[in-house]
């Protein structure tokens, strides 16, 4: 009681699920149930209390016609990856594009596994962008500079079939504070409404 640490939720079938310290070793807990509004996990018997609900709904918050665009910066990628994971399959429709920013290439996380799945998914694109480029041991070929510049070259929905709207596209954001607050100032003025729960949106975050 009283330990206070950041946990991810993974749920591969019903009824279990993985807890995933960010720091630390992964623990495997088969009878984890999360509770109607995920602020509460039940662990064998014992309990943690969530501090932020996690983003695990996709089903719920994003229509299953909906384009999805995930935004973040440093470990702000790591709540998508259960989500890319569970609901992200061969054969998809709807386009998925993971824009991740850092300062260097090695603070990229989960590079690899995402740049399998940009290689072997048609509609999965992964965007990695890094500052600081000049600092790079070996010369840096990819994209370089700030995500809300990026979003600004059209980027994001470069390889769509057709461009990203607010019709036909959802949008998560998670990093950097600054980042997420431009990013949302720059998607109001394209149209795009940030997600309430009485007021349905198609941009999603945690301020």
């Amino acid at each position: 009681d009283g330990l206070l640490a950041a946990l991810r939720v993974e749920q591969h079938e019903p009824g279990q699920v993985d807890v995933l310290p960010l720091v630390g070793r992964h623990v495997h807990a088969p009878t984890v149930r999360v509770e109607q509004h995920r602020r509460r996990v039940l662990v064998g018997g014992g309990r943690v209390d969530l501090l932020q609900p996690a983003l695990l709904d996709l089903q719920d918050l994003v229509p299953a016609a909906r384009n999805l665009v995930m935004v973040g910066t440093g470990t702000g990628l790591a709540p998508y990856m259960s989500m890319i994971r569970t609901f992200i399959k061969p054969g998809e429709k709807r386009n998925l594009t993971v824009v991740h920013g850092a300062r260097h290439s090695w603070d990229l996380g989960y590079n690899s596994e995402l740049s399998t799945l940009n290689n072997m998914l048609e509609r999965f694109h992964y965007i990695p962008a890094i500052t600081r480029p000049e600092d790079e041991i070996t010369q840096w070929s990819g994209n370089s500079g700030y995500i809300q510049e990026l979003w600004k070259s059209g980027v994001a929905d470069a390889d769509w079939d057709s461009p990203a709207t607010p019709d036909n596209t959802h949008i998560f954001l998670c990093g950097n504070p600054t980042m997420v607050e431009e990013m949302a100032s720059l998607l109001a003025s394209d149209g795009y409404a940030e997600h309430k729960k009485k007021e349905p949106g198609q941009v999603h975050l945690e301020r």
